[in-house]
């Protein structure tokens, strides 16, 4: 993490909110996963027009001397679902320039509206149950939990988060966070005291989120124990337009999981704290496949 230099500080405007996070102790056992790295953030440039699946940032409407990098998170994915990467670029170049105010509340779902197709968003994947299936504004949840990531590596409050009902492979499980209109919500606090900004993107491969504020952000440490793992399980349909010894496999099929996660944060002023996030259930999604049964 750095801070932006002072061209950069002045391209960027004011922010969202919330109240103090859970702390507990975790025990020493907790084996840590891997987990999405957190790049370091490029400088951010002053624009003539809005960014590809992001934006330019506004100019401040105060003074911003203070104004620091909090929380820097990106998440990749392939180029190849063309629907699903429209998405997220949509979606990216709404929520971008978000403000937060000083114990001030941000939902992802009203700030974005529904992704519906009434709204632009195209058909890419979306979980339904154990499967993974096409829908209106499939990977808008890959933009709202690189959201989330980067909201915890700013030490910011989250108010509400939900968990996706299988694994993504963009993130670690417990390091996620799903979205549904109307139900499902994340929404993030700032008790920083000042004004925050969201900084989004989505493209070349990568979801971007910057949150930018009055406070110098702490080390954090993802930390997880995995308390279960269930392997998929495989479902043979036969089909009699398939030749005899042909198979086509519609889902590769995903194992899931039960997971304890913990965030660990040192602050600059010394302080540190273990935030205990919960247990978090993933089911596993079949493997399905049909052979051929024709001439």
């Amino acid at each position: 993490m750095h801070v932006p230099n002072a061209s950069a500080l002045a391209l960027l405007a004011l922010l969202l909110a919330l109240g103090p996070a859970r702390s507990a102790a975790a025990p020493e056992a907790a084996r840590t996963l891997p987990t999405a790295s957190a790049r370091p953030s490029p400088a951010l440039r002053a624009t003539a027009a809005p960014l590809p699946g992001g934006c330019r940032p506004a100019p401040p409407a105060q003074s911003l001397d203070a104004f620091a990098l909090m929380g820097h998170a990106t998440t990749d994915y392939p180029e190849s679902a063309e629907g699903r990467n429209f998405n997220m670029a949509k979606a990216a170049q709404k929520l971008c320039g978000s403000y937060i105010a000083p114990g001030g509340t941000f939902s992802f779902n009203e700030r974005l509206g529904e992704a519906s197709r009434a709204a632009g968003y195209k058909v890419g994947r979306v979980f339904i149950g154990e499967r993974i299936v096409p829908g209106y504004g499939g990977g808008v949840c890959q933009v709202a939990s690189t959201i989330y990531d980067a909201a915890m590596r700013a030490g910011l409050p989250i108010v509400e988060r939900h968990q996706h009902g299988l694994t993504v492979p963009y993130l670690a499980p417990g390091e996620d966070a799903t979205i549904s209109y109307g139900a499902l919500d994340l929404r993030i606090g700032n008790d920083t005291g000042g004004v925050v900004q969201l900084v989004t993107s989505a493209r070349g491969g990568r979801v971007t989120a910057e949150f930018f504020g009055p406070r110098e952000p702490p080390d954090v440490r993802w930390r997880h124990l995995e308390l279960a793992h269930y392997a998929f399980r495989m479902i043979r349909i036969p089909d009699p337009g398939l030749a005899r010894g042909k198979e086509v496999v519609e889902a590769a099929g995903q194992d899931g999981y039960r997971v304890h996660t913990w965030l660990d944060r040192s602050w600059p002023d010394g302080r540190q704290e273990t935030l205990d996030l919960g247990i978090d259930g993933y089911r596993p999604s079949p493997r399905v496949v049909r052979y051929g049964t024709g001439a």
